[in-house]
């Protein structure tokens, strides 16, 4: 999952931009992914130089 973290009153809160796949792991900090859901809104917040985080969904291991 990708989340945009955003300030809320001294927070960072996260919203959710879109869902990412893992093709390929490099080495431990490093990962080739395909946008699954979401290209525009990740796209954009990326060019913007918006803060983003991606977090594995655990339930995805098991489809």
């Amino acid at each position: 999952m990708v989340y945009e973290e955003i300030p809320v009153g001294g927070v960072i809160t996260r919203q959710k931009v879109g869902k990412l796949r893992v093709n390929d792991v490099s080495n431990p900090t490093v990962a080739k992914c395909k946008i699954t859901k979401g290209n525009d809104e990740i796209a954009d917040a990326f060019l913007a130089g918006r803060g983003l985080i991606c977090v594995s969904d655990s339930k995805a291991l098991f489809y």
